[in-house]
């Protein structure tokens, strides 16, 4: 323990660079204890799994790490977007008018047209009326005078 303490004194005063390096020799002959009994083949054996394990673990965290990278940029997107969906909504709630604020118009979308709500209660009455060549009839005399009464106004002749 005296030795741990005196060799971390040195290595944060004197040269990080050798003692990186002394403090790996001391991790690997730690991790390769355990072969440390052995010998031979089983030795060779048991070296090569500890390096198997740290390589597998190395690389776990290599693609953990390039996972959590992904996920950050995906996550970064996605609030990019949704930033971009907000400001244009804001933006487009600005642009909305209420119905309070619209200005009346008087063109011919918006100008009521009594002959066509005189049509559809004339449409209504025929539909009262039992299905067949009576309701037909009926129909075709209401769109007869409806063509009629607009190409009155229009100033078309009738046919």
């Amino acid at each position: 323990m005296k030795h741990l303490t005196l060799s971390i004194m040195v290595c944060t005063f004197v040269l990080p660079i050798v003692c990186h390096a002394a403090t790996q020799t001391s991790q690997l002959s730690a991790r390769y204890e355990p072969c440390a009994r052995q010998q031979g083949r089983d030795r060779l054996r048991c070296e090569s799994r500890i390096r198997n394990q740290q390589e597998q673990a190395d690389t776990t965290r290599i693609d953990r790490a390039r996972v959590a990278t992904e996920t950050t940029s995906r996550m970064r997107l996605r609030l990019a977007e949704r930033e971009r969906r907000t400001a244009q909504n804001e933006r487009l709630l600005r642009q909305r008018r209420t119905f309070r604020e619209s200005v009346e118009a008087s063109d011919v979308n918006t100008r009521r047209i009594d002959y066509l709500q005189d049509f559809r209660k004339q449409e209504y009455e025929c539909m009262i009326t039992a299905p067949g060549r009576t309701r037909s009839r009926c129909l075709q005399e209401a769109r007869t005078q409806l063509r009629t009464t607009t190409r009155a106004l229009r100033g078309l002749r009738q046919y």
